[in-house]
Formats: structure tokens, sequence, C-alpha cells
């Protein structure tokens, strides 16, 4: 049990602390949470919520949170999958995208994988009809 309190509690922890701190120090805190055992996938969703939310977006470290979760933690996670092919899709390029995107085969399986392809395909077209309307 104390172990699933640790997960709970290393996520509001992050949230509490955030609204009083400066990116540099919420980094600082993840870090030092990310290292407690066992590892929190929600921990890793809540800090890629904190860097997207900042005007200026690090891109290098969005890409690399999600590369870490989803290949750690992300086994059955298709929203979690998705939202990573969305963000490389949409602010790093197509082809890390489709990468991604073949490579969630191993985490995901067939069935999952069928479900998410699905979902590439709406991504794709969502970003190729934005193109269309703002070129």
């Amino acid at each position: 049990p104390w172990s699933e309190i640790s997960l709970i509690y290393r996520v509001k922890y992050l949230n509490f602390f955030g609204m009083n701190n400066g990116i540099t120090a919420i980094r600082k805190l993840f870090k030092e949470l990310n290292s407690i055992s066992p590892p929190c996938k929600q921990l890793y969703v809540e800090m890629i919520s904190y860097e997207r939310s900042l005007s200026s977006v690090n891109v290098t470290q969005v890409s690399k949170l999600y590369n870490e979760v989803c290949y750690n933690l992300g086994h059955g996670d298709i929203e979690l999958w998705a939202n990573y092919i969305r963000f490389e899709y949409e602010n790093v390029e197509r082809y890390i995208a489709k990468n991604i995107y073949k490579s969630s085969l191993e985490y995901l399986g067939p069935e999952l994988f069928g479900v998410l392809t699905t979902e590439f395909e709406n991504i794709k077209s969502e970003h190729d009809k934005n193109l269309t309307i703002n070129p």
C-alpha cells in the first residue's frame, strides 16, 4: 500500500509545488520525485502538462519526457502513445511521429495497435486539414 500512496502523493506534491515555483524548480523536483521507486506514469503526464503550458515550449524536453514514459511505462496505454505521436507530428517531424507509431506495436500489441492506427490516421488528417486552412 505504501507504494500506491507514494504514487498518488508524488503527483499531488508536484502540482502543489508548481503553483508557487518556476519551471526550473519544478524540473528539479520532478527529477527527485521521479527517482523514487516505483516509477509513476502520472508524474510524467503532469510534468508534460507543465512543460506544454509554458509560453515558450521546450520541444526537446517534452519529446524526452514522452519518450521516457511511453517506452518505459506505456504498455497498453493508447491515449499516452497517441498524445506522443500527435505532439511529434505537430511540433517536430512527421517521419519521427511515424517511427514512434510503428514502434508502439511492441508496447500495445496487435489489437490495441489497430485502435492506435485509427487515431494516427485522424492525427494526420487533422494536421493536413489545418495546413490547408492555415497555409
